[in-house]
């Protein structure tokens, strides 16, 4: 019985979450993008009304740093939120290969300006970095030297 009620909860689990795009509305959900590696988790409550969100990777230009990895875009570009999501990029062993944790940083593109988000969180031992966002737009990693 144990291991059906698990199947079960995983089974439900997958289902809340949609691979690169997906409707979310107030009761909140996660966005993963296509290759996995950048996700969106959105809190109940962030939303008044139900909104398609798609997440796709894009050319990483414009940018007065290095970036280190893919650069993702999230749509629509711009909406915000009533309670601040959350961005997580899967950091891979190259992307941080003898870089301090301290020079990693998530950065998000407010016009044609990139800026640092100021509360991001890297966990080296679990290769993510992440941070809150209030507002849709493009997403990178950067190593600030």
């Amino acid at each position: 019985m144990a291991r059906f009620s698990f199947t079960v909860i995983a089974l439900l689990a997958l289902g809340a979450c949609e691979q690169g795009s997906d409707s979310v509305g107030p009761r909140g959900g996660t966005i993963v993008s296509e290759d996995g590696r950048f996700s969106l988790d959105i809190a109940p409550g962030a939303l008044e009304s139900d909104v398609d969100i798609r997440i796709e990777e894009i050319p990483c230009r414009g940018m007065d740093v290095d970036a280190v990895g893919p650069c993702y875009q999230v749509t629509p570009k711009g909406m915000g939120f009533l309670l601040p999501a959350r961005v997580t990029f899967e950091l891979d062993g190259s992307m941080h290969d003898g870089v301090p944790a301290e020079e990693l940083a998530l950065i998000v593109a407010h016009g044609s300006e990139w800026t640092v988000m100021a509360d991001r969180s890297v966990d080296l031992e679990d290769g993510t970095i992440s941070a809150s966002a209030v507002y849709l737009s493009s997403f990178a990693v950067a190593h600030m030297k």
